[in-house]
């Protein structure tokens, strides 16, 4: 099995690779040229860690599996364990990488409110990972949690040093790509400006109006 291509060796994790090999074991022993290619990717794109499949007869007897996987960019806690969602809220399954390694997304669950993996989480949901995959690449490992306030349906980041970001509403907006494209833009222009070890809070829920504090508010608690 391989990567996808542009994909440096070792981006798969093992768990998938796993999963993808269980999915297209019917197909070991036959002869190279009658297995179905088309039925083995389907197969596998089945799995809810897995993008993308390309499956290529390489002559004389190999059959080359190319996996590209979805890229997890926060974790859910959901009963005793936590499961990871990737930049559209879509819901991969339970976490592969370390608890804490990740944005924990908070307040994005009713009480009992079930996700499934392989689909979308309720809306919440895809508005905080679609925030947590905007903001990474500007708060890098300093992002630790995206929180959708119950009474304000504000997403709020949290980093590690206490500091804030009010990001904006979680309504039908922030299902837009360009919602949080254009605050990840605003982050970007005053970061340099912030991140000088002081705890801050800037609000960035109004793109033409950006307020900042340098007295930051309590994290939430609980889930």
């Amino acid at each position: 099995m391989r990567p996808w291509p542009g994909q440096p060796a070792g981006t798969l994790p093992a768990v998938v690779k796993e999963d993808v090999l269980a999915r297209v074991s019917f197909a070991f022993g036959e002869p190279l040229l009658a297995v179905e290619a088309g039925r083995l990717a389907q197969a596998a794109s089945s799995l809810p860690y897995v993008a993308r499949v390309r499956v290529r007869r390489v002559l004389p007897g190999t059959l080359a599996v190319e996996v590209q996987p979805r890229q997890a960019v926060a974790q859910l806690a959901y009963g005793p364990a936590f499961l990871e969602v990737d930049g559209q809220g879509r819901v991969l399954g339970p976490a592969l990488h370390a608890a804490g390694s990740l944005p924990l997304l908070t307040g994005v669950l009713g009480p009992g409110e079930a996700v499934t993996a392989g689909e979308p989480g309720p809306l919440p949901v895809v508005a905080a990972a679609m925030a947590a995959a905007a903001a990474g690449p500007v708060l890098g490992e300093r992002l630790s949690q995206v929180h959708v306030e119950a009474e304000t349906g504000q997403l709020m980041l949290f980093l590690s040093d206490g500091s804030r970001v009010v990001w904006g509403e979680s309504g039908e907006k922030a299902l837009q790509e360009e919602f949080h494209r254009e605050r990840a833009r605003l982050l970007a222009r005053v970061w340099p400006r912030l991140s000088q070890g002081q705890a801050f809070q800037v609000d960035l829920s109004d793109p033409g109006r950006v307020v900042w504090s340098a007295q930051p508010g309590p994290q939430p608690s609980g889930r």
